[in-house]
């Protein structure tokens, strides 16, 4: 079962979400529907802001259900990004957000040479690269409509901790989770979601039998004999067996 913080995440996400498509169910407030796209992307892949913002269709691949982070714009610059030594990564495509993306292809092709398309996946509502300070504006936007309607605030950044709390709690193995979202080390990963890692039953029973001080001729655990072998033995190897079994310590007769 996921964390009490973890599940709350998860469903102020959805309902997020759900606002920047559709709005305010009664008035339609919040509404902006060219932000949903880029924060679908970056609850379903643990990106970061300014990798949503330099995706290309080059990186995009429908075929394979994958997507390239080659790069992120940070400040009005591009950069690689953050974090891997490789400096870019492959995140998988999940069933909804490829359809969110086959859709905007579909509408950018319909609409091809009324825009001045840069090539890039998101853009802004005039067709241009999505500025960061327009991005958190829009945000900013959709969170206050939410917390009307009760949902807790949180950080765009959030969508991220989002992703990688719930691939842990489902089981996803660590260092698969740390390069998808682009840490350079697992370590990082570790100690940033610690409070999501599953925790196994302690089970110690790898451990051999020790006979106790009042059965000295008790055996060791039958699933690890004690018999020191003989054979290639050097004489002070069979010294110390012969010894053992003196004290009753082997099962040597």
């Amino acid at each position: 079962m996921l964390p009490a913080a973890t599940r709350n995440s998860q469903l102020i996400s959805l309902q997020t979400l759900s606002i920047a498509r559709d709005g305010c169910s009664s008035s339609g407030r919040g509404r902006e529907p060219w932000l949903y796209p880029p924060l679908a992307f970056l609850f379903h892949t643990g990106a970061r802001r300014g990798e949503a913002i330099g995706l290309r269709w080059e990186d995009v691949n429908f075929d394979r259900s994958e997507i390239v982070i080659r790069r992120a714009v940070v400040r009005g610059h591009e950069k690689k990004p953050k974090g891997r030594r490789s400096r870019s990564r492959v995140v998988p495509m999940s069933p909804l957000l490829e359809g969110i993306l086959r859709s905007l292809a579909e509408g950018r092709r319909r609409r091809e040479g009324s825009w001045s398309d840069p090539g890039f996946v998101f853009l802004s509502p005039s067709g241009r690269r999505i500025e960061e300070r327009n991005f958190n504006r829009a945000w900013y936007r959709v969170r206050r409509v939410g917390a009307e309607l009760g949902v807790r605030p949180l950080r765009l950044h959030d969508a991220r901790h989002t992703f990688a709390s719930l691939a842990l709690s489902a089981g996803k193995p660590l260092p698969w989770v740390s390069k998808t979202i682009g840490h350079r080390r697992v370590s990082t990963t570790a100690d940033i979601y610690s409070h999501v890692l599953p925790t196994d039953a302690v089970d110690l029973g790898f451990l051999p039998g020790i006979p106790t001080a009042g059965d000295r001729r008790g055996s060791f655990s039958r699933n690890k004999p004690s018999r020191l072998a003989t054979a290639g033995a050097t004489p002070r190897d069979r010294n110390a067996s012969d010894a053992l079994a003196r004290e009753g310590l082997t099962d040597k007769k």
